[in-house]
């Protein structure tokens, strides 16, 4: 909902925000062997609740890590609630 998904290489896929989206910023999401690794920052939660959901229509492999990309939190959910509820 928020994101157009592009693949960018196997398993690497790039989370391109959709304008007038809630998404203010775009992500990135690595499907590894046995888990993922996601990144981002600027995110609220209905965004990162968007961003779990494209992930999870990929891959049921757990999101193991998560690549901040801003140096504070204060625009971010992600470095505490990602993936949400967890």
């Amino acid at each position: 909902k928020s994101f157009l998904i592009e693949p960018l290489a196997a398993n690497v896929f790039a989370a391109i925000a959709k304008p007038g989206s809630q998404a203010t910023t775009n992500a990135l999401f690595v499907v590894g062997k046995d888990y993922v690794v996601a990144a981002g920052a600027h995110m609220s939660q209905p965004v990162i609740e968007d961003l779990y959901k494209a992930i999870q229509a990929r891959t049921r492999k757990p999101v193991r890590y998560f690549v901040l990309t801003h140096h504070h939190s204060g625009f971010t959910y992600v470095d505490f609630d990602f993936p949400p509820g967890q």
